[in-house]
């Protein structure tokens, strides 16, 4: 059991875990003090005060409101490809807001380095909601495979709009996180007037009929369709 008890100075709003090699390592926070906190779970395992706290602590990210969710993303060859360059840790706040930090998560980089620097800014994207037409942020899913990146899933209540979107996430040539809209997936109907605040998604069953579009998604982005 891990106890952080003075990682955030308000109501903890999110937890997650890193996916991919090293999922069991990395644990991820959001508050509504608006932090995003990276925990290196192998260091601070048996936590069980303030000290604990500090050693296990990596990153923390101010994202400047209440956090809504947190995750990781890769970059892709895109970013440089060695080890802490293709990394980044993201928040999305309660108004919508995308905000990315570059994550160097090196093993062994702790004592040499400021173990909770806020990371190199990738060039926040924003509030979304101009950008993808759309009320608020559903999540935001981690994409594996060489394109990397991740996937927006955005939603709309509004009378003659309701509809969930899966929007691409990408790193660009120029340096900063950008939309493929091109590639977006709308599922019209999306939950009616009801909002939505989570998804899940099983490959290979597709068990939640709304998520079923995925593997076709895969393969639009592949060029299949």
């Amino acid at each position: 059991m891990w106890v952080f008890a003075e990682s955030h100075g308000d109501d903890v709003s999110f937890v997650g875990f890193a996916g991919g090699e090293e999922g069991g390592r990395w644990g991820v926070s959001g508050g509504m003090d608006g932090l995003v906190n990276v925990f290196d779970l192998l260091t601070g395992k048996g936590a069980a005060g303030g000290e604990d706290d500090e050693r296990a602590l990596w990153q923390v990210v101010n994202v400047g409101a209440s956090v809504h969710r947190a995750g990781f993303l890769n970059a892709g060859g895109g970013c440089g490809g060695a080890a802490g360059k293709g990394e980044w840790v993201f928040g999305v706040t309660t108004d919508e807001s995308l905000v990315l930090r570059s994550f160097n998560h090196t093993p062994g980089g702790g004592e040499e380095e400021e173990e909770d620097a806020e990371g190199e800014s990738a060039g926040d994207v924003g509030d979304v909601r101009g950008r993808l037409d759309c009320e608020y942020v559903v999540d935001v899913l981690r994409a594996g495979g060489a394109g990397a990146g991740g996937i927006v899933v955005a939603g709309n209540k509004e009378v003659g709009k309701q509809r969930i979107d899966l929007v691409p996430l990408r790193w660009t040539g120029g340096g900063q996180w950008g939309f493929t809209s091109e590639d977006r997936v709308r599922l019209q109907g999306g939950h009616g007037e009801e909002v939505c605040r989570g998804v899940w998604v099983d490959e290979g069953v597709c068990l939640l009929s709304f998520l079923s579009f995925m593997p076709w998604f895969a393969r639009k982005r592949a060029g299949g369709y």
